[in-house]
């Protein structure tokens, strides 16, 4: 980081600091401004818990071209170890007012309020504007920093997730021992299939890797075996399933055979209505004939 040197009296003293060469905004929080008869306040806070660094942040302020024509500078600093004290610049009691505030708001660093004068005594509400404008930096900075500290919870927590996912390394032992195991499942799989016994547990953590290369092809070699002895028993089935057809569809021939020789049309019911109906009428027809 550009940095530049700069001479400034504090005390009577002369003292070299080294600024960083960055805006007072980048380095601070602001609050909003507050306007009451044309006098403007605003106020600026530092967080810092070094008091080493408190007269390069004053320097800051002084030299900031956006503040030269103020009227006021009021500050107030407070650092771990009761370091702490204030500056009127001029606005009587304000300083006090301010070390308050950075006492009550529980923080270390520097808090500088800064007024334009409009022309008009404003009395005691002044000291509200002064009050009101520092707490509103404060509450920035506060605000800030829980959003800071959520954020690398919450990246903590991402990338605790992401080392448990992360599968650990295992040894060439581990391995070789979980090869085998998946192979001895796929190889009781088949056994179970074509009725033979399964394999007996074993502990392969008690033997040696060379061992358990030599195990690990032996189970590639039952599982081809396996497989192809499955195969040949599918096809034989197959074979038996086809052979046995012919004779099925002969019995259902000669079946349907017998069914027809024994079929015998039924008589619609409308046709039997009708002939007893034709009956009726030549009954009918022959009584007279009868009584003649």
């Amino acid at each position: 980081m550009a940095q530049r040197q700069a001479q400034l009296k504090f005390g009577g003293q002369g003292l070299a600091l080294t600024v960083p060469n960055q805006s007072l905004q980048e380095c601070s929080f602001m609050s909003n401004l507050i306007t009451d008869r044309e006098s403007t306040f605003l106020s600026y806070f530092i967080p810092s818990d070094d008091p080493k660094l408190l007269p390069s942040y004053r320097f800051m302020f002084q030299e900031c071209s956006e503040l030269k024509h103020c009227n006021h500078k009021m500050q107030a600093w407070r650092f771990p170890g009761e370091v702490e004290a204030f500056n009127d610049d001029g606005e009587e009691y304000s300083g006090q007012k301010l070390l308050n505030t950075l006492i009550k708001e529980s923080v270390y660093g520097i808090v500088v309020c800064v007024r334009w004068y409009g022309g008009q005594l404003l009395g005691p509400v002044r000291f509200q504007h002064i009050v009101d404008t520092a707490k509103g930096a404060i509450q920035k900075y506060k605000k800030s920093f829980e959003e800071k500290k959520q954020k690398e919870a919450w990246m903590q927590a991402t990338m605790a997730q992401q080392q448990q996912r992360q599968p650990r390394s295992l040894n060439p032992l581990d391995q070789k021992v979980r090869q085998i195991t998946a192979k001895d499942r796929t190889v009781n799989l088949l056994r179970k299939t074509l009725g033979f016994p399964i394999l007996q547990e074993v502990d392969y953590y008690a033997k040696s890797l060379s061992t358990l290369e030599m195990l690990l092809q032996s189970r590639n070699s039952m599982i081809s075996s396996l497989r192809s002895q499955l195969q040949k028993s599918k096809e034989t089935e197959n074979v038996e399933d086809t052979s046995s057809t012919p004779k099925e569809q002969k019995a259902t021939m000669s079946e349907k055979k017998v069914d027809n020789d024994n079929y015998t049309p039924k008589q619609p019911e409308g046709a039997t209505v009708l002939l007893e109906n034709s009956e009726i009428q030549e009954q009918v027809q022959k009584k007279p004939d009868a009584e003649s």
